[in-house]
């Protein structure tokens, strides 16, 4: 995902999923990033958080999305991902 802090302070985004590890991503004010969670496999749920000064406003998201370059699991070569 591509993230986008319009604040006038660092950011700290943590992007949690009851399915995979946090992927924490520090964001400096103004700054346009790339947040890869490094997750394999589809999660259902996300949330997102801030951690100390900011909120999810001083944020704007883009490109939230499952890409087809993530590897399929071993033994699912005939299965669906969703």
């Amino acid at each position: 995902m591509v993230v986008y802090n319009r604040s006038d302070h660092v950011v700290t985004l943590k992007v949690h999923s009851p399915d995979a590890s946090d992927a924490i991503a520090t964001i400096p004010a103004g700054w346009i990033k790339r947040v890869k969670t490094g997750w394999i496999f589809p999660t259902a749920r996300v949330r997102f958080e801030i951690e100390g000064k900011g909120s999810l406003s001083d944020l704007c998201f883009d490109d939230l999305s499952f890409t087809d370059s993530v590897p399929v699991p071993p033994g699912t070569e005939d299965a669906t991902l969703p």
